[in-house]
């Protein structure tokens, strides 16, 4: 496999990552979601559901964890393509 195809490979795995922590978040997990989503322990008033700034991200809502390292990977992956194709 080629370097381009190991990096699209791990593109695509990165996506489908992101796309299932999604549902589990905002389609099967909704009423967690709903509940969790305005409580300052689980994101804290100066924070974001993408920056909650809150020390545990995974503490008693561990898809949320899930859902935000996978979009952060997603995201590092496409800096990473973004940066290779305007150098």
């Amino acid at each position: 496999m080629s370097q381009e195809q190991d990096r699209r490979h791990e593109f695509e795995q990165a996506l489908g990552a992101f796309a299932s922590s999604f549902e589990l978040v905002f389609d099967n997990d909704w009423d967690v979601t709903k509940d969790r989503i305005a409580d300052e322990h689980f994101v804290s008033p100066s924070g974001t559901f993408i920056n909650p700034s809150v020390e545990d991200e995974h503490n008693n809502w561990a898809n949320r964890g899930s859902l935000l390292a996978d979009y952060r990977r997603l995201r590092e992956l496409m800096d990473e393509y973004n940066s290779d194709v305007h150098s």
